[in-house]
C-alpha cells in the first residue's frame, strides 16, 4: 500500500469543510471525514484509480458528498500520495493548482 501525506493546506480544506457541515447539521461533518477516509483508503490501495485532471494531478470524487474532490499526486519511487486539497466542483480551480 502506499503511503498518504497531507499537505497543509488540504488539512486546513478538511477542517473548513467539516466545520461548515457541522454548522448544517449535527454530526454531518463526522459523516463527511468518515467518507473522506473512505476515499484515502482507496487510493491507499489504489492510487491511479482517477482521472488525471492536470498534470500529474488526479481527482477523485466523494459519494455522497460528491460536489467533492481529492485533489493529489502520486510518486511512484516513493509509493507515496500527496493530498493537495479538497475541494467543492465550484471553486476556481486555480485554488488547487497552486499548491503544485
Amino acid at each position: 500500500m502506499y503511503k498518504i501525506e497531507y499537505r497543509n493546506e488540504a488539512i486546513a480544506d478538511i477542517r473548513e469543510i467539516m466545520a461548515w457541515y457541522e454548522g448544517q447539521k449535527e454530526n454531518l461533518g463526522t459523516e463527511f471525514r468518515v467518507e473522506l477516509e473512505e476515499r484515502i483508503l482507496l487510493l491507499k490501495r489504489y492510487p491511479k484509480i482517477a482521472q488525471v485532471v492536470a498534470k500529474n494531478i488526479r481527482r477523485i470524487a466523494l459519494k455522497r458528498f460528491s460536489a467533492y474532490g481529492v485533489f493529489y499526486s502520486v510518486n511512484e519511487q516513493k509509493q507515496d500520495v500527496q493530498i493537495l486539497a479538497i475541494m467543492h466542483s465550484s471553486r476556481n480551480p486555480k485554488h488547487w493548482k497552486n499548491r503544485q
